[in-house]
């Protein structure tokens, strides 16, 4: 049945005369607005979309089985197939990590690199080693963060004897609703009890000579590899002599805290690193140390530095300060 002339015209007016609901400006402003994918952990009027969580609530056993997961792909041969993705799974693709004798890395690839790639099976002499095994000692977990300290076997081929030792390694690792590691922070324990110990075991009697001994190792090394994959644009060195009056006379050897300083320990970690980007890490082993063997630190501004941006240390933390963990200058 077709409505009359009549209805329709007294709809029309009163169409006419209605008023659409007054919008608040104020309430406007409030509506949130979603987080961009590169920065998942957003501030007050920002929402997450449901199927990403940069802190969600994992539990103690799923945590547990997550650092588990972390150790069994850094033991070898499992490492080399993280290291050879060039991108692992097991990092998100914002992750920040920082190992407290190196420095701090950012973004998937340059950690598969660091944490993978670095510790895999070398042909060449290097302090790093190779880890075989490990054992988790003591664990935490809380919402996404798990904390443990593990005591990790590792090779050390360059030395006499081939020795395994073991290695005590304290992480903090926070992961989002991908199961993904979005932060580490990593301590190697007694490391330069570790690094004394292997030097000294190129010449037991004379501590003087063994460091002269890794020095011109270590150098030999670097240069060997630097002829291998820095050519071209990547050069950093005329030729294999120019290489090793540099790394054995122009820049110290270095000490254990080290590794991310201009000396050439750091050269000898990010040597490791050549084959897989030889763009990228070529002029880390060269003069200028790349942005990553140079001397920029202090003390004061290492243990100040502020790192970690992708989620609190602290479970459900809301503040800005949380990032930074808690003093009785900055309460909750």
């Amino acid at each position: 049945m077709r409505p009359s002339s009549s209805y329709l015209l007294v709809v029309s007016f009163l169409a006419l005369f209605t008023v659409a609901p007054a919008t608040d400006p104020a309430t406007e402003s409030k509506k949130p607005v979603m987080c961009p994918s590169s920065a998942p952990q957003c501030g007050p009027g920002y929402y997450q979309p449901e199927e990403y969580n940069a802190t969600p609530n994992l539990g103690y056993n799923k945590l547990f089985e997550l650092q588990h997961h972390f150790f069994q792909r850094f033991v070898y041969p499992n490492n080399t197939v993280e290291a050879e993705s060039i991108n692992s799974a097991i990092f998100a693709d914002n992750v920040i990590g920082r190992v407290s004798d190196t420095r701090v890395f950012k973004g998937r690839e340059l950690n598969t690199e660091y944490i993978f790639g670095l510790f895999v099976k070398q042909p060449y002499a290097s302090v790093i080693g190779l880890p075989l095994s490990y054992e988790i000692l003591a664990f935490t977990g809380n919402q996404n963060i798990a904390s443990a300290s593990t005591r990790v076997q590792i090779n050390f081929p360059s030395f006499p004897d081939n020795r395994t030792l073991p290695v005590t390694v304290n992480t903090w690792l926070t992961f989002d609703s991908n199961l993904q590691i979005t932060q580490y922070d990593v301590t190697f324990r007694w490391f330069a009890n570790l690094m004394q110990m292997l030097l000294l075991s190129l010449d037991p009697k004379n501590p003087v000579n063994a460091t002269a001994i890794a020095q011109k190792t270590i150098a030999n090394a670097v240069c060997t590899q630097h002829n291998i994959y820095c050519k071209g644009k990547n050069l950093q060195y005329k030729s294999t002599d120019d290489c090793m009056e540099f790394l054995t006379k122009g820049v110290r050897m270095g000490q254990s805290f080290e590794l991310g300083d201009n000396t050439l320990l750091c050269r000898n970690v990010h040597m490791s690193m050549l084959k897989y980007r030889p763009d990228e890490h070529c002029s880390h082993i060269g003069p200028t140390g790349g942005g990553m063997c140079i001397d920029n630190y202090t003390y004061e501004s290492k243990v100040n530095e502020v790192v970690f941006t992708n989620s609190p240390w602290i479970p459900d933390g809301t503040s800005p300060h949380h990032y930074h963990g808690l003093s009785s200058n900055n309460p909750k």
